[in-house]
């Protein structure tokens, strides 16, 4: 049983699921401090992201050795079926009352910290945060509905120990508890967007150089700057803008009007007759 080291109180049979408890609870501790100490490892991380980055690119094999050595080690020891009663209290007595993790309270507080880390540490405003909360709401919501699905499609094949197998499956799945999956780095996301969204971005050209003295402590430096222009194209713009279905939607709409407003009628006829000219 691995044990956190912030809190003292959670456990969890893998290592794994103690690194996401830290990364749930306490990643937005003001002074988060993780040290590896894998394989003598003395990195120092201030945030999570970075560790759970240098954990899976520099120790994934010791990782998943801790999680099969230690779920070795719980089997052999449920195997102390065969003790009898007495054995099995002064075990119970060894091991010492185990504190009680309230789970919803650990979560909110974890929520609170995020939202103040929003507004201290990034400078947004309590409008860029209610919207950036009902916007985590919404996809953890979506993000549910579809757990329940898979388990409750798991548990629909009749047999107990397939559903078992299934429903590990389905909580082995990444994508479902990272809705942001493949969208890490400005890269991935700008690609995303131009493959769903039909993102366009303007071009740069160079229109010639200028020079002009930047500060640097106590001296400045003669510098030379680029004068640059950006290109919109204006009919790929359009093309773009009209295939989605909502802006489409909107044009009609705004045809509609200006059609019955030139012919002086309200009635419900002719806006039958004026969609169909249209």
């Amino acid at each position: 049983m691995f044990r956190c080291c912030f809190c003292k109180t959670f456990g969890a049979p893998k290592y794994t699921q103690v690194l996401n408890h830290i990364g749930r609870i306490h990643s937005f501790d003001p002074n988060f401090h993780l040290t590896c100490g894998l394989d003598g490892c003395t990195a120092t991380f201030t945030k999570f992201a970075s560790a759970r980055t240098h954990f899976y690119r520099k120790h994934r094999a010791d990782l998943l050795q801790r999680d099969v050595a230690d779920l070795e080690s719980e089997t052999r020891h449920r195997s102390h079926d065969t003790l009898d009663d007495c054995e099995l209290e002064e075990m119970a007595m060894d091991e010492g009352p185990r504190p009680v993790v309230n789970c919803h309270e650990l979560s909110q507080g974890a929520a609170a910290k995020f939202l103040l880390m929003l507004k201290e540490g990034r400078r947004l405003s309590q409008e860029a945060i209610k919207d950036i909360s009902f916007g985590v709401v919404e996809l953890l919501r979506g993000k549910m509905e579809e757990l329940q699905g898979q388990v409750t499609g798991a548990m629909d094949c009749g047999n107990l120990e397939a559903a078992k197998e299934k429903i590990h499956l389905v909580f082995e799945d990444d994508h479902l508890f990272n809705p942001f999956k493949q969208l890490e780095t400005q890269y991935l996301q700008e690609k995303y967007y131009r493959t769903h969204f039909s993102l366009l971005e303007p071009s740069e050209r160079v229109l010639g150089n200028n020079y002009a003295r930047r500060n640097y402590g106590s001296y400045s430096k003669r510098v030379r700057k680029e004068d640059c222009v950006y290109d919109i194209d204006l009919l790929e713009s359009l093309q773009s803008l009209l295939r989605c279905q909502h802006v489409v939607d909107q044009v009609w709409v705004i045809h509609l009007y200006m059609y019955m407003y030139m012919h002086h009628s309200k009635s419900p006829s002719s806006y039958v007759v004026a969609t169909h000219k249209l």
